[in-house]
Order: structure tokens, then sequence, then C-alpha cells
């Protein structure tokens, strides 16, 4: 109902003569709609504001398969990275899938984690989220075979400094693992190229100070939206000690 002027005149004196405590509760009690809507707004600024201040844009995606790492190397794969392109990493971070594990042997104490992991590493892969793999030679195996792996030929020239340690693997164009699956006594066959499609981490000083104690590789993943940044994080790798 609207106030007459003589009525918002009284109200006006009477909040006057009001104790401070009085007002405080004349005030909730009458105004609360508007005040929790108005804490609303304000709490939802701030937090939009707070987001727009912390986020950070992801510049490259790795996973680490079959891998393990230590902090100090880990440090080298994402802040060291972006520094030496000169990126802040309040700005930029370099996304980091660790404690992936690859296996086909059903007695490795990781197989339990496997399922898992590969759900994840495959929705990195389908999604285009993922760049570069740094892995053992098992997950390497499994990755080329079926086909996830960037054929590297085209993209590392003859003088290069990456060339004398390109790796090759398999890729598996097409088979019948299904039939052979249901049945053991039809033969496995398959159609296969072989493919260039990883570097050695013997290029790299830094890897190799891990003392990973078996091979390991670089790899592009083929579907990287992100193949010559990708590129420059393996060259990145392999020139740091």
């Amino acid at each position: 109902m609207k106030l007459t002027p003589q009525e918002r005149a009284h109200n006006r004196a009477a909040f006057r003569e009001m104790s401070p405590a009085q007002r405080r509760e004349y005030i909730f009690t009458y105004y609360k709609p508007q005040l929790l809507l108005a804490a609303a707004v304000l709490l939802a600024l701030v937090l939009l504001l707070r987001s727009a201040l912390t986020r950070r844009d992801t510049v490259l995606c790795a996973a680490l398969v079959n891998i393990s790492i230590g902090s100090d190397l880990e440090q080298s794969l994402t802040t060291d990275y972006l520094l030496s392109r000169q990126l802040s990493p309040k700005r930029c971070a370099v996304e980091l899938y660790k404690s992936l594990a690859l296996t086909d042997d059903p007695s490795s104490e990781a197989y339990q984690y496997v399922y898992a992991s590969r759900i994840k590493l495959l929705s990195a892969i389908e999604s285009r989220q993922l760049d570069v793999v740094l892995l053992n030679r098992e997950a390497y195996d499994a990755l080329s075979q079926s086909g996830y792996l960037a054929e590297l030929s085209p993209l590392v020239a003859q003088d290069d400094p990456l060339a004398p340690y390109l790796a090759k693997n398999l890729v598996i164009l097409e088979d019948n693992a299904v039939e052979h699956a249901l049945d053991e006594s039809v033969a496995y066959d398959a159609v296969t190229r072989e493919d260039v499609n990883a570097v050695s981490a013997a290029a790299s000083p830094l890897l190799q100070s891990a003392g990973f104690g078996g091979e390991v590789y670089l790899a592009v993943i083929a579907n990287t939206p992100r193949t010559q940044q990708a590129l420059d994080y393996i060259r990145y790798l392999c020139q740091n000690e």
C-alpha cells in the first residue's frame, strides 16, 4: 500500500527516535528480501571477480604413463617450462596428468588402476585435451598400436637435434582381435604399418638424470590442436639439463 506524504514523514520521525539496535531490527524486518538479494548479488560478483583474477590459461597438457617423478622434475615439467617461455605461472599453467597406468599384465600391482587410468587417458585424448605423453616402453607400445601418437617424420627435419633420437613403432590399422578373443581357434591377424612416433628420452639430459631405470619416450598425441607447441615442449625437455 502506498503511503501518504504525512505517513512517510511520521515514519521518518519515528525512525530517527529509535536506538541503533531498534533501527537495525526495523531495517532487517521490513527490508529482509531486498537485503538478501543484495547480499546474493554481491557474493556472486565477488566470486566472479576472484575467478577472473585467479584463473590460469592452460598452455599445454602432458601425461605421465607408467612413470613416476619427484617434485623437482615436476617443477621442470611445469613451472620452469613456463618461465623459459616468459609466461607467468600465475596466469598460465601446464596441466600434468600423473599416476596413469597401462598394462596388460594381470599380475601387475598397478593392474587394478588400469581401467580407471585408461578411461581418464582416453577421455583426455578424445576431448583433445592432451598434447604430450611421457611413457615407458609398455605404454608406448599400447598407444602406438592404437594409433594415438602423431607421425613425427613430417615435423622433424633430418638436421633437427631430435632426429637421431626418433623411435619407430607399429600401428595397427585393422585386426580381428574381437573374433580372436571370442574364439581362440581363429588365428589373430592384423594389418599394420611402422610409424616414427616418439622421441627417446635419451635425448634429454634432464630425463636421463631422473633415473627411470628403463626405456622412456616422449610422444605427441595425434589429434592435439597444439602440435607445434607440443614439439616445442619436447625440445625444451631435451635441451634442458
